[in-house]
This record gives C-alpha cells, structure tokens and sequence, in this order.
C-alpha cells in the first residue's frame, strides 16, 4: 500500500474498493464531507456546490473500482481541502472558517470565529500513517509529487489526474490536474490545494500528459515556499527533522 500510494497505483486503489465494499466505502465518503454543504446554511459561503456522490443502493460494482481513483463522483476543492485537512489534524474534519476575527479601529477583538471540529472521521492513529505515507509521494524519488518539495521542509501530499466531464461524459484528452498538500508534514501549519483546469502539456507518448504532478505540484512549491517564509516558519534539518508532535506521550 505504500509504494501504491507513492506511484499513484490506480489498480491497487481499485482493490481497495472491492475490499471495502459499497457501504463502509460510501460511510467514509460522507463522513469526510463529500456530497454535503461543508457550512451549516446560515454561514455557507455563496454559491457552494454539494458536489454529487450518489447513493451507494444505486452503486455499479465497477462503481467500486472507478470511485476510489476519483470517477463516478464530483467534489469541490473546498471538499478536498477540509478532507486533506482532516489528515493533517489527526482525523478531526474541521469546519472551514474565512474570517478569524473581527476587530474594531483599535485592534479589539468585537467577534471571534473559533476553530470547530465537526466530528473524528478516522482515528488518530490511522490519520498519522496515512500523513507518513503521504510523506513517500514527496519524498520518494519515484513519488508522483517530487516537484512539490518545499527546501528544508518534509511534504505530505498528494497528486491527482482526471479526465474532465463534458457534457456529461468524461472527454478524452481534457483533464483536471491537482497536487494538495500540508507542511510541516510532522506539525502542520498550512495546507495547500491547486488544482489546474484544463492544463496543457508538452512532450510524446505518456510523458505528455497534465498529470498533477507535473503541472500542479510546481505552483504548490512555490506557493508553499513563499507562505513559510511569510509565517517564519522554524525550518527543519535534513539530519535533524523535528520530533513528531503526535507520536509525544
């Protein structure tokens, strides 16, 4: 499952959905946000999509082996951030927040927005070795998302490759390409999602096509890199990586 995750093994995440099977695969889909308002109505943000995940009764089994790769559903980037986002948190979703505070011409604080966790989707334990293998994808020379590596910083994240719906069938040769990812990845602070519409690319044969991690996880370093500098951000040693926060007793 680690080299699976590194490559980016469609087979292998396949098989993982016919292990799974439709109900528990459809439960964890729900349960990290997908296919619902990711805000309460009064304060969801204008124009929000719920995305389309369809109800797991009226599953094909291919339905099985195409949704755990990203087909036969539709998700915001929103969705995919909070869900990235619950990794990074030790399996808490977060409820996402635009305005921290609001502070009136002197600086006091007149309303305060508090993080809040809208549930544990998966334990803490399974959100740490899923971070770590996340890791790989960065890391790994052979990891799809190398050129998303941020200078004297470890990178968790993930690439992502699909073909674009066009008129209601996915078109050949038009694709949606993304690399989302956090840092730290042992104590995050940020998280960053790009995902590129339609991107084009250069070259013959496989070598040509957008995957994400050619055409989205460059932006993702770059973006990443300037932000750390902006936060000041304690960077870290190639021998001297700082100790897991989550692993502490």
């Amino acid at each position: 499952m680690w080299q699976a995750f590194t490559v980016s093994s469609n087979i292998a995440f396949a098989k993982v959905g016919l292990s799974l099977g439709e109900n528990k695969l459809h439960r964890y889909i729900q349960e990290m946000g997908f296919g619902n308002y990711v805000q309460n109505p009064e304060q969801a943000i204008s124009g929000e999509q719920k995305g389309l995940i369809r109800d797991a009764r009226k599953w094909h089994k291919v339905d099985l082996t195409r949704i755990p790769i990203g087909y036969g559903v539709a998700v915001t980037n929103l969705q995919m951030t909070m869900a990235v986002g619950a990794i990074a948190n030790e399996g808490k979703l977060m409820e996402p927040r635009l305005i921290k505070a609001v502070v009136d011409k002197d600086g006091r604080k007149v309303k305060e927005y508090l993080p809040k966790v809208l549930r544990q989707v998966v334990s803490r334990e399974t959100a740490v070795q899923v971070a770590e293998v996340m890791k790989n994808v960065v890391q790994e020379e052979n990891g799809t998302g190398v050129k998303a590596r941020v200078k004297d910083f470890t990178v968790a994240g993930k690439t992502g490759t699909a073909r674009k719906l066009v008129n209601g069938v996915y078109a050949h040769g038009i694709y949606y390409s993304s690399f989302i990812g956090f840092l730290p990845a042992n104590d995050p602070e940020f998280l960053v999602s790009i995902v590129v519409d339609e991107p084009r690319a250069t070259g013959s044969g496989n070598s040509h096509l957008p995957y994400g991690g050619k055409v989205a996880a460059p932006s993702f370093s770059r973006i990443s890199t300037q932000v750390a500098e902006e936060l000041g951000l304690h960077r870290e040693s190639d021998n001297n990586v700082m100790a897991d926060r989550r692993v502490r007793p």
